[in-house]
């Protein structure tokens, strides 16, 4: 597609391709650690890079890890992200 090889996974059907990723974990965590210090949404948006809505979406996809690990025993920020 577009000159990128794709490759569909034969148990559900799922594309994907081998393209490296844009935002690594990396720089996730760095988003996540600015939130939490109080670094509002859209400054990190754009020290990042990216839209505000990505960002939002790290943060909900942090906190639901985040109960889910706490639920689980595990303490570790590394787990979670």
């Amino acid at each position: 597609y577009q000159g990128i090889q794709r490759y569909q996974c034969k148990k559900c059907s799922h594309f994907f391709s081998d393209k490296p990723r844009k935002f690594n974990y990396q720089d996730k965590s760095k988003a996540i650690d600015m939130y939490l210090n109080n670094v509002g949404i859209r400054k990190t948006a754009r020290f990042m890079g990216c839209s505000p809505s990505l960002i939002l979406r790290w943060i909900k996809h942090f906190s639901q890890s985040a109960k889910q690990a706490s639920q689980n025993g595990k303490q570790t920020k590394a787990d979670i992200i």
